[in-house]
């Protein structure tokens, strides 16, 4: 059975590599607030940006791959 491509999308939480995560945006817990990877921190952390209030945080990375994606986002882009 072909997959709707969301195998594929998905691909970089399977990575070991935590900086796949730059540039992804998320959702605390699926009902929080969404968030943008901004950076990967040496020490198990990433630096995430609160979309709504443009906050920037310190943020497990194993808890980043485990938020999901946002079904919509604010129109604040942190990567500009």
């Amino acid at each position: 059975m072909q997959g709707s491509g969301f195998e594929e999308a998905q691909a970089s939480y399977g990575s070991d590599d935590p900086r796949r995560l730059i540039g992804t945006y998320h959702r605390i817990a699926g009902i929080g607030p969404s968030y943008a990877v901004i950076d990967i921190l040496d020490d198990g952390y990433a630096s995430i940006e609160m979309l709504e209030t443009g906050e920037h945080v310190r943020y497990r990375i194993a808890d980043v791959r485990l938020d999901p994606h946002p079904d919509t986002i604010c129109s604040h882009s942190p990567l500009t």
